[in-house]
């Protein structure tokens, strides 16, 4: 019982826009559930006058039809279920949902040339993983299917070498001039580009460390080139402004007049003028009076 029902808690849903996806699951579990005939079979009433063995056929045979119409159920949203909800066969829904979201030779048609475009336009993104781009272009290859138009593998692998980015090229050149593309799987594709891109990847990261330490070991010679221009600067002035008053002591001392022969008029004394004699001033008129 548990088993039966992790199976149904997991099955698929037909929301109408994933049918392509939908169809091959479905078409998977019908064959594990031995009811893949029947949605492709009509049930044929039985006779009014069958056999025991026709009897026996016919119930099995709707027992399975029953199965498949069971799985179909369970594996649509309600939106979608009202389209089949008065079927009486699972073969009666299938049809039915076929027409639906299966969509007719034209609209395949249209369909497919929108695809065609987006594989010709299709790239690898400058910051997207190998991984990543990879299921970009199955999922689009697969889209292409579904519309009856199906790749080879070597126009697959030929297209993911020609729209790899940059970081690629010399792993591109080296598969194409050592391996034949016609004999390379895409998985092994992916595995050998993805090896490039972890080696790749962990060279950058070794370039970054010793750039960030670069950046860190410049940005502190200037701050030091600063520090010291600064202190420099300080004690220059310093210097200069010692040397200044140097001078001017020594320039002082050196304008300074030798007076030793300099007789006062005041006090007859030498040494000094009369300007700056301390002794009392005589007057004029008795200056005037001893002249006369």
């Amino acid at each position: 019982m548990a088993g039966k029902s992790n199976f149904h808690a997991n099955l698929p849903i037909l929301d109408g826009k994933n049918w392509d996806t939908w169809v091959k699951q479905m078409k998977v579990i019908f064959i594990v559930q031995e009811a893949d005939e029947q949605v492709n079979t009509i049930l044929d009433p039985l006779p009014a006058n069958a056999t025991e063995q026709q009897r026996t056929t016919f119930r099995e045979a709707q027992k399975k039809d029953s199965k498949a119409l069971f799985l179909i159920h369970q594996c649509v949203d309600s939106k979608v279920f009202e389209k089949i909800a008065d079927a009486t066969t699972s073969k009666d829904a299938w049809d039915i949902l076929q027409k639906s979201y299966g969509g007719d030779a034209k609209v395949k048609k249209v369909k497919l040339q929108a695809l065609k475009r987006q594989f010709e336009l299709l790239e690898m993104k400058n910051d997207e993983a190998v991984a990543e781009y990879f299921t970009r272009v199955e999922t689009l290859t697969n889209q292409m299917k579904n519309c009856r138009s199906t790749l080879s593998e070597e126009e697959m692998v030929e297209k993911v070498l020609r729209t790899l980015t940059h970081k690629f090229d010399h792993i591109v050149v080296t598969i194409e001039q050592t391996r034949d593309l016609s004999e390379i799987k895409m998985e092994d594709l992916q595995s050998t580009l993805e090896a490039h891109e972890l080696k790749h990847g962990e060279r950058n990261h070794g370039k970054e460390d010793e750039q960030a330490l670069f950046v860190k070991f410049k940005r502190y010679q200037d701050e030091k080139k600063k520090w010291q221009s600064k202190k420099g600067s300080k004690k220059g002035k310093e210097s200069v402004e010692d040397k200044t008053e140097s001078s001017k002591k020594e320039g002082g001392q050196k304008t300074k007049k030798d007076k030793s022969t300099i007789q006062c008029y005041n006090c007859n004394k030498y040494g000094h003028y009369a300007s700056e004699c301390k002794a009392p001033k005589k007057k004029k008129s008795q200056n005037t009076e001893e002249e006369a």
